[in-house]
């Protein structure tokens, strides 16, 4: 057991690095809790607009397309992860008896035809106006997660937010090093960025042009150096 949870928290930090993609990642999480569909989602809760989402399983694309482009607005569920704290917890049957379900357009005309039903869910963490959520679904012929199983789902549940702020934060940090590139690119005089360790990290068009001729600074192996004379 201790080694599939060292698993499964390994993919997350792989797809926080990009070597894996999310859904790869929570493939492992969905085995590990049979679950029918796994979820990772940003929602804009001052709009109620989705801004992201990861998800494994069973669920077909067109469930995935319908929730996205019309039932997040209608889904009773995301209310209650929306109003919890970082890393508390919520279960589905506990608010929404059989009675609700059986009255729900929810329930009724999208989420049991596609074959889902139980849902824990928990609110990882909060940034501005968006909560980052994490559904652990069970399919219309399944029981609810257990206490034991929950438990288990926080634990890996902690690791998931730690990968996904690093995620967040090397994707941010990436595009401040794109947009810097870009600008770089349109000055005429030529600039080189290394490293400390003198690795060749950019040069913009004029730059790369003196490297190519070889006659005064060359690149080797990804090193700066001086051509002698």
């Amino acid at each position: 057991m201790d080694d599939v949870f060292d698993d499964i928290v390994a993919g997350f930090y792989k797809a926080a690095s990009g070597l894996v993609q999310w859904g790869e990642a929570l493939k492992a999480f969905q085995h590990f809790t049979d679950a029918w569909f796994v979820q990772v989602q940003g929602i804009d809760f001052s709009r109620l607009a989705v801004t992201f989402s990861y998800e494994a399983g069973g669920a077909p694309p067109e469930a995935v397309l319908d929730y996205l482009r019309t039932w997040h607005q209608l889904d009773p569920r995301a209310r209650l992860v929306m109003e919890l704290g970082e890393g508390e917890w919520v279960n589905c049957h506990e608010h929404f008896d059989e009675a609700y379900v059986a009255r729900s357009a929810f329930y009724q005309e999208f989420l049991i035809p596609y074959g889902g039903r139980y849902v824990s869910g928990t609110q990882l963490f909060r940034q501005g106006d968006e909560v980052v959520m994490l559904g652990v679904h069970r399919g219309r012929h399944s029981q609810p997660l257990s206490k034991d199983e929950i438990t288990g789902c926080r634990r890996l549940a902690k690791h998931l937010t730690e990968a996904l702020r690093l995620y967040r934060a090397h994707r941010e940090m990436s595009l401040q090093v794109n947009l810097g590139a870009e600008l770089l690119s349109r000055i005429r005089a030529p600039i080189i960025l290394v490293d400390d360790h003198g690795y060749l990290r950019h040069a913009n068009n004029a730059a790369r042009e003196i490297l190519a001729r070889g006659d005064t600074l060359v690149e080797r192996n990804g090193l700066l150096g001086c051509q002698s004379s």
